[in-house]
C-alpha cells in the first residue's frame, strides 16, 4: 500500500514538471512567431506558429498569428481558417473577427463554402436577420 502511495505521488510530480514543460515551449514558439512576423519575416512565423499550435492546440493566440501570417502571404484560405480556430476558442477575440471579415471579403463568394463555425459567418450575414 505504502509503495503504490509513493509510486502515485512521483507520477504526480512528474506529471507537474513535464506538462507545464510543454506549456512553456508552446508560448516560446507563439512568442518566436509572433515576433516573427513583426518584422516581416513569414517563414520563420510560420515554422514557430505551427509547432506552437501543435504542442498547444488551445491556445487563440497563435491561431490569430497564424491566420495573420497566412493572411500575408496571401493563403486567404489558410488565413481563414486559422481565425476560425482562434473564434472557436475564444470566440470574443475581436482582432480575429476583423481579419476573418477582410479574408472572406477578398475571397469573395468562397468565403462562405469555407466557414466551419457558425458563428464566423460574415457580419453583414449576421446584421440581416436583426429588426431595424
Amino acid at each position: 500500500m505504502r509503495n503504490t502511495v509513493t509510486v502515485g505521488l512521483c507520477l504526480c510530480l512528474l506529471a507537474l514538471l513535464v506538462l507545464p514543460g510543454c506549456w512553456w515551449k508552446a508560448m516560446r514558439l507563439r512568442d518566436q512567431g509572433i515576433a516573427a512576423f513583426q518584422v516581416g519575416q513569414l517563414d520563420e512565423a510560420r515554422q514557430h506558429l505551427a509547432e506552437s499550435i501543435e504542442t498547444e492546440p488551445g491556445d487563440a493566440k497563435a491561431y490569430y498569428y497564424m491566420g495573420r501570417t497566412l493572411h500575408a502571404q496571401g493563403y486567404l484560405e489558410d488565413a481563414l481558417y486559422y481565425y476560425q480556430c482562434c473564434l472557436h476558442v475564444k470566440p470574443g477575440h475581436a482582432e480575429a473577427r476583423q481579419w476573418l471579415d477582410k479574408a472572406a471579403s477578398e475571397l469573395g463568394p468562397i468565403a462562405e463554402e469555407l466557414m466551419f463555425l457558425p458563428a464566423t459567418r460574415p457580419a453583414e450575414d449576421a446584421d440581416q436577420g436583426a429588426a431595424p
